[in-house]
């Protein structure tokens, strides 16, 4: 089994896939969330909650930079 094979197994058991613009986002299938800095690139149309390239994953953004917990609660609460 390579690594490919064994990461869509394991997101396979997951209910959710957290992800930073990372190829498990795009094997994920399933409902995932990404979290973006506060300057996110404008390509993920970061105003948006749901981006042009990955329709069923919601997006959140820190709303100070460098704020990981406030974002990350905000993933975790949605």
């Amino acid at each position: 089994m390579d690594m490919v094979d064994w990461t869509a197994a394991l997101v396979t058991q997951l209910d959710v896939v957290i992800h930073v613009h990372t190829f498990v986002g795009r094997l994920a299938g399933r409902p995932a969330r990404l979290p973006n800095r506060s300057d996110a690139d404008w390509r993920w149309f970061p105003d948006r909650e749901r981006t042009v390239w990955h329709p069923a994953h919601r997006q959140s953004g820190q709303t100070t930079s460098e704020d990981w917990t406030g974002l990350m609660d905000t993933v975790r609460t949605h």
